[in-house]
């Protein structure tokens, strides 16, 4: 695609941003809020349209702080929270990558990347240069757009649209914002600035030193990490939103029940309450029909929620949910929800290992193109004196990425429960059973250890001996 290609689609290109920025971007953006931390505002705002002002004025100090969206954010993003090990042929090869993981702080880079993977669908990063150095920037799914032109692989990104300056003006709708939004247009080729109605921003162009609209690298400089295999743009995940909010939502309508049950509701009937002094939070005055027979009386109501029954249901659905995000509920876990903590057990105890391992593949991909990009663009800095490390990449440049070894989890009393259960039934032996329960020790551990459990073992049934028949000579010389 050259210059006057990407000039050529621009209306297809504004239709993407449009249709994406409305649709996508904004969205990203909530769930982006509130794994940083804010998720009060969208459940107030949630609660405000069920109940009444007054109701929710007193209910909206209960909402518990149960950010169920990053608890489970941060479980499934794992792969670069250990030792990463990326290998090369060429000796050239293997200082130039030790420079840019350390110069581009490349894992803690990518793990923040692999975290707004797990919270968006999809995320891109970009290397570039500061003060001659190269760096890595990860951009989050409301900060780009991507488009495609490609017909045979309309899933590969042909356009990156990098949104740069929003409007500062809040109180626009959100077509005025797109429109008045700056966007930076790359193709393989050429490099565009235009704003939400189509127009070349020429002015900006000359700024950073580009109006010939060019893209030096001959490549997009991003790469682009998506989980859909079928569309180019995920489609917007709606469920983590409804989940997010409807999880603390629920627990704070317990809350305010609760509230309630620790406060009966006080009433009167024919009762004169002139000069009563309303200490209760709730008094109701009933006046018999006239004619009716009836005794002034007062009393109270006590009111009723089934609390267990709700929770059991928060259960089910966080299960069913998370079984949706790749976290194999852990059965006995679930056994044990009965407040807030459990939920929190129930995220912790989750087999995350099948969702690490397609995410690994996905993210091995991912650093092949990231390096392959960095070969190109470390070439041109380097060719215009842009960066301090001169030296290029071989010609035949590949680049090999292992991450640790993924183990499953496992509950640990669901473990003994098995290795004790081979062992009653004599399908292990004793020393196979320790190893099972220590699957790090050595032979020669394992030996010592058994020597000290049988020794142990000797030990206590000596002092049941001799305990058994200091009490036998006890009750004879009682007799």
């Amino acid at each position: 695609m050259g210059v006057s290609m990407l000039k050529e689609k621009l209306p297809e290109i504004l239709e993407q941003i449009k249709t994406y920025f409305n649709q996508t971007v904004v969205y990203n953006r909530v769930l982006i809020d509130i794994i940083e931390g804010s998720l009060l505002p969208y459940v107030e705002a949630a609660m405000k349209k069920e109940l009444s002002e007054k109701a929710f004025e007193r209910a909206k100090g209960r909402i518990p702080p149960l950010n169920v969206l990053l608890k489970v954010v941060d479980k499934l993003t794992h792969i670069y929270s250990e030792p990463v090990v990326r290998t090369t042929e060429d000796p050239i090869d293997k200082e130039l990558v030790s420079y840019y993981e350390k110069s581009c702080n490349m894992n803690t880079q990518l793990d923040e990347a692999n975290r707004l993977y797990n919270t968006n669908k999809y995320v891109a990063v970009e290397p570039y240069l500061e003060d001659n150095y190269p760096r890595l920037r990860v951009l989050p799914s409301n900060k780009f757009i991507v488009y495609s032109d490609d017909k045979l692989n309309p899933t590969q990104m042909t356009v990156f649209i990098k949104i740069m300056e929003l409007p500062k003006n809040r109180y626009q709708s959100m077509d005025e914002q797109m429109e008045k939004t700056i966007y930076y247009l790359y193709s393989a080729e050429e490099f565009l600035i235009i704003d939400g109605k189509g127009n070349i921003q020429y002015d900006k162009m000359e700024e950073i030193g580009n109006p010939e609209g060019i893209n030096v690298y001959g490549v997009i400089p991003a790469v682009y990490i998506s989980q859909s295999k079928i569309d180019l743009i995920p489609m917007k995940d709606t469920d983590t939103y409804n989940m997010s909010i409807l999880t603390p939502l629920i627990f704070s309508d317990l809350n305010y029940c609760i509230q309630f049950l620790s406060h009966s509701v006080f009433f009167g009937i024919d009762v004169d309450v002139a000069n009563l002094e309303m200490n209760p939070d709730s008094f109701w005055e009933v006046t018999s029909k006239p004619g009716e027979n009836s005794k002034p009386q007062i009393g109270t109501i006590k009111p009723e929620v089934d609390i267990t029954e709700s929770i059991e249901n928060i259960k089910e659905q966080m299960a069913i949910w998370f079984d949706t995000k790749g976290l194999k509920s852990n059965t006995s876990a679930q056994g044990s929800i009965d407040n807030l903590s459990g939920i929190a057990k129930l995220i912790d105890s989750a087999d995350t290992t099948e969702a690490r391992k397609r995410q690994s593949l996905v993210f091995k991909q991912a650093e092949d193109d990231l390096w392959y990009l960095i070969s190109k663009m470390h070439e041109v800095w380097a060719m215009n004196g842009q960066i301090e490390e001169r030296r290029l990449f071989s010609k035949d440049f590949e680049i090999s990425v292992e991450y640790s070894d993924l183990k499953p989890f496992v509950d640990i009393k669901t473990k003994l429960e098995e290795i004790k259960l081979k062992l009653d039934n004599g399908l292990i032996s004793k020393k196979k059973a320790l190893k099972e329960a220590n699957p790090d020790m050595t032979e020669e551990q394992l030996d010592e250890l058994m020597a000290e459990i049988e020794a142990e073992g000797s030990f206590q049934k000596k002092v049941v001996s001799i305990v058994g028949e200091n009490n036998m000579q006890e009750e004879m010389n009682a007799e």
